[in-house]
Formats: C-alpha cells, structure tokens, sequence
C-alpha cells in the first residue's frame, strides 16, 4: 500500500512539473513558486525540470505537503520531527521518510489542514527554513511564494 501511495505521489510530481509548469519570461531560469489550478498543486523548483524543493497537493481539502530534503539517518517508512522557521515563529510537524528515485530518505511528507499555521508561515514575509535532523531547504519569499499560496488555499477547499 505504501509503494502504491508512493508511487503515485512521484508520477503526479513528474506529470505536473512535466506538463504543467509555466514557461519563464527569460532565457535564464530560476526557481520559483508556481500553482497548477488543474492539479490543486503548490510547488516550488526549477521551470522545466523535476527539481522541486517541495509540493503541496490538495486531496480531499487537505494538504499533502512533500519536502525534497535529505536526513542523514533513516530509512523509507521511518517518522522524523521537521521544523518550519520564519524569524521568529516556529512550527512543528511529524513527516514520513519516502523513497523517491531510489534513493533512501531523499523526501519527507505529511498531510495537514488548509487551516494550519505552515500556511500563515508561507504568507509571511521572509524566508522560511524548513529542517529535519542534520539537513535544512530554504522556501524563500521572492517569486510569488504568498500569491501561490493564496491561489492553493482558495482552491483547495474541502468537498
């Protein structure tokens, strides 16, 4: 059930930034937040590839978040803390090791809310450092983080 689960979750993540993700204005890329209406997914990562620092699917009016972050220790299956910073405010939730590529540990994932506070964090100005035992991502602030948000949010409602 879990391999099933997982992959799922890594076809949907190669299907959206494949066939979804909005072209750059320039000729150089940079990473940035995007919001695809047609597959209730909030993400952030390079245009045009599958390198993503996280993806927020909506199912069922709740959040699936999946974070590209690689702990030290663990294998697939095992739960570890993960703590999202900005400034001062702190937030903590339990996130699922997964697999992804076959490589061991290489994402965390957890479903929450759309009322929960990781969101209020994603609105706020500033960078926010997401962390687990021995490895941190930076989601930072700068191209269209909370305006991503708010389209996730209005559209991820519950049924």
């Amino acid at each position: 059930m879990v391999k099933y689960q997982m992959a799922f979750v890594v076809a949907a993540m190669i299907f959206v930034v494949l066939t979804c993700w909005p072209v750059a204005a320039s000729a150089e890329a940079v990473p940035s937040w995007a919001f695809v209406k047609e597959k209730e997914t909030l993400f952030y990562g390079w245009p045009d590839s599958d390198v993503n620092s996280i993806l927020i699917f909506c199912r069922g009016g709740k959040a699936h978040v999946d974070i590209m972050i690689r702990p030290p220790h663990g294998k697939p299956g095992d739960k570890t803390a993960i703590t999202f910073r900005n400034g001062s405010r702190l937030l903590q939730h339990t996130a699922t090791l997964t697999e992804l590529d076959g490589l061991s540990g290489d994402d965390v994932e957890f479903s929450i809310p759309t009322s929960d506070k990781l969101f209020d964090l994603l609105m706020r100005d500033g960078p926010v450092f997401a962390e687990v035992p021995g490895a941190k991502v930076t989601l930072p602030a700068q191209n269209g983080r909370a305006r991503e948000t708010k389209k996730f949010l209005t559209s991820c409602v519950s049924p």
